[in-house]
């Protein structure tokens, strides 16, 4: 027995109950709103930076949107520049001013100058980064650009054999200048000076504001930068944080040749948002924003998260006190009930409480207690029935009549030098008395009980070979471990024997059989001898029912019903070969 938990005290004449304060409801249901305000507050938590996760990937999406947007513009831009260089190496009036002849004229050689300007002024116009391009003649001496055509210098001269071994890459960085040189072809180590170079430089302060305009977070920038260039253009208003997290990022570029990432980095006790990606022309574009100026318009959040833990608890509290109010007094009321049916009193009742659950609850009560007073009467009745089988058994067990028949026929046929039979007579009878003389178990395996029938009936027809002949089936074998009553087919058998085909001197005839329906297992025991009426067999029918007298069959008939309910139980009927058929039914999935 476990401890016990509850104290009872008096309290103006009605018993109360007080309990463990561990093991109540009210603790448990403390413990409950514990848990649910528990829950609450870490679906809120999470629900919280959820959305700032979600915050978070939208600023990482935009500015991922943006710089594909603006790098993509970049390449295009400069991709058509320098589509539009090896364009201009094209034009016949260029091949003319390269290789100059006396077949120009003043008039065809303006006119040839001016067409280059008009190419110039159309590359600069296609792409608002250059801000100026020029092309060198070498061999007459002249540069053009997009407001002038001038004689070249000395200077000149010295910048184009400076520049012309840089055709070959794609964007220059030379003090702090960028720009894109083409000589027509590839760069041709044994010649010093080209016949002509065009050359077209970016202005740096269009590219700050064109990053600029990307900036469209508080105190958020970007810059691009190119190592093997020595390329560094920044946008922000802070140039020392493009630095820091230049240097903070810079092992990564270098190590791992980053193409594209986002990430979370922490400069000066400031968290930034940063995103890196890859141009062909100018490197690395990288992206900067701090998290707290993405996360502030959801700040206030954290305040009416508080509000709401904070409302809930309240709220949790309250309902807590009326829970205990509305259940505790008849919730008590039903221990008390509980109470003195553990003092045996089957009697008492619990009065209605008002027209809710608990009016169910005692409702069910009531009636659980009513049907345990009728489970005991039927213990007390399977009791009775279980007492008169066994004293059935132990009056079969000393019967001198069964006992002198028996051993008088084992000693004619031991006499008659019929040992095989004697020798199965022998056997017939180990079994049946083994199985009535062990009286410790109330119910056994099918099997048993039908081993023992079939042992009855065997020494039966050794006796009466000459008079009846017995048909007894097999027991199907998923049937032979169900626990069934003790004594439910012996007897029956046996009253077939001594009622029905007492009279029969010759081609008595007793079957029994198995037939399984649904979940209802049937044993049919019939035989061919005196025949009933309907009136008889209607009158045995109803006895099973409705009377007092306790018979074999209604014993039987009384412990299936308590044994299997309502689907077990004994049923009479007339029999196919003209005696009285009886029908064991079990139940198969009351077992």
């Amino acid at each position: 027995m476990g401890k016990r938990i509850l104290k009872r005290m008096p309290d103006k004449g009605n018993e109360m109950i007080q309990i463990n304060w561990k093991k109540s409801i009210r603790t448990k249901q403390l413990v409950l709103f514990a848990i649910f305000l528990t829950i609450n507050v870490i679906f809120s938590i999470m629900l919280y930076y959820n959305a700032t996760s979600s915050v978070k990937k939208s600023i990482y999406d935009k500015m991922n949107a943006q710089a594909n947007f603006y790098l993509d513009t970049l390449d295009n831009n400069l991709n058509n520049t320098e589509t539009m260089l090896y364009d201009l190496f094209s034009d016949r009036k260029l091949v003319f001013l390269v290789h100059p002849t006396n077949l120009l004229n003043d008039y065809e050689l303006r006119d040839a100058y001016l067409a280059q300007q008009e190419r110039i002024m159309s590359v600069k116009n296609s792409n608002p980064l250059i801000s100026t391009g020029i092309i060198y003649l070498p061999n007459i001496g002249k540069k053009i650009s997009d407001i002038s055509i001038e004689e070249m210098t000395a200077q000149d001269y010295e910048l184009v054999e400076q520049k012309y071994p840089l055709i070959d890459n794609i964007v220059n960085s030379e003090e702090g200048s960028l720009f894109m040189v083409s000589a027509g072809g590839p760069y041709n180590n044994k010649v010093d000076i080209p016949d002509v170079l065009f050359m077209v430089e970016f202005s740096e302060k269009r590219l700050q504001d064109t990053l600029h305009n990307f900036n469209t977070v508080d105190h958020s920038g970007s810059f691009l930068y190119h190592g093997g260039l020595d390329v560094f253009i920044e946008s922000s208003e802070d140039e020392a944080v493009s630095i820091g997290i230049l240097d903070k990022i810079l092992p990564d570029l270098e190590r791992n040749d980053i193409i594209s990432s986002s990430d979370t980095i922490s400069l000066n006790g400031v968290r930034y948002q940063i995103s890196i990606s890859w141009s062909d022309y100018f490197g690395y574009y990288v992206q900067y924003v701090p998290e707290k100026e993405i996360l502030k318009d959801i700040d206030h959040y954290i305040w009416l998260l508080l509000i709401y833990i904070v409302g809930v608890t309240v709220v949790a509290l309250i309902l807590s006190k009326v829970i205990e109010r509305i259940v505790h007094k008849p919730l008590n009321k039903l221990m008390v009930a509980f109470s003195s049916v553990e003092k045996d009193n089957l009697s008492s009742g619990v009065t209605e409480y008002g027209e809710n659950e608990f009016s169910y609850l005692f409702e069910g009560f009531n009636q659980m207690q009513e049907k345990t007073k009728n489970l005991i009467e039927e213990v007390i009745m399977q009791k009775n029935l279980a007492n008169q089988a066994e004293l059935k058994q132990l009056q079969a067990q000393i019967n001198p009549h069964f006992l002198y028949n028996s051993f008088f026929s084992l000693r004619n046929k031991i006499k008659r030098d019929e040992l095989v039979q004697a020798e199965r007579l022998a056997s017939h009878l180990s079994t049946y008395f083994k199985f009535v003389t062990r009286n410790d178990e109330s119910n056994v395996p099918l099997k048993n009980e039908v081993e023992h029938a079939r042992s009855y009936t065997s020494i039966q027809q050794m006796r009466f070979y000459d008079r009846i002949k017995v048909n007894f089936e097999e027991l199907p074998v998923q049937f032979e471990e169900i626990l069934v009553p003790r004594l439910i087919l012996q007897p029956i058998i046996e009253n077939a024997l001594e009622h029905s085909l007492e009279d029969k001197q010759e081609n008595g005839v007793l079957n029994i059989t198995f037939l399984v329906k649904e979940n209802i297992l049937e044993v049919h025991i019939e035989d061919n001898g005196k025949p009933l009426t309907d009136s008889q067999i209607a009158d045995l029918q109803r006895k099973l029912e409705h009377t007092d007298v306790i018979t074999g069959l209604i014993n039987i008939h009384r412990r299936l019903k308590l044994y299997c309910g309502e689907a077990g139980g004994i049923k009479i009927q007339r029999s196919l070969i003209g005696g009285l058929e009886v029908i064991v039914m079990i139940d198969t999935d009351c077992i």
